[in-house]
């Protein structure tokens, strides 16, 4: 009976500070990328600041192109077409870096808070 009570207990407090470790392991996790993106800013600025604005161009040609529908086929396009571009440019980027680019665009044009108050502007 003490067991069963003990059992129950534990269950209770381990679902309710799941949330609140998930909570601190994104933060831990975005605090890492963002140094990690400055680190890479700092020792490849050209590549970083191209690779930036090709997926800001990218995630909004995906938007607008008609024919591509749901989400997943809009962010592969938008990394075909990130991947090319530096291509065209002599750049070779990992995959794992452009979709995180094309993530991070994605977030800028259309979930950051900024972005959700300009559309409710138009």
């Amino acid at each position: 009976m003490e067991l069963d009570f003990l059992s129950k207990f534990l269950q209770e407090v381990a679902l309710g500070m799941a949330p609140v470790i998930a909570v601190a392991l994104i933060g831990v996790l975005l605090a890492l990328f963002k140094k990690l993106w400055a680190q890479a800013k700092e020792a490849m600025p050209q590549a970083t600041d191209q690779l930036e604005w090709a997926a800001t161009v990218a995630v909004k040609a995906a938007e607008q192109a008609g024919w591509v529908t749901l989400a997943d086929e809009k962010k592969a396009y938008a990394v075909d077409i990130v991947e090319k571009w530096l291509a065209s440019k002599g750049l070779s980027i990992d995959l794992d870096v452009i979709d995180a680019a094309v993530e991070a665009a994605v977030w800028d044009e259309f979930g950051s808070p900024e972005a959700k108050l300009a559309a409710k502007a138009k």
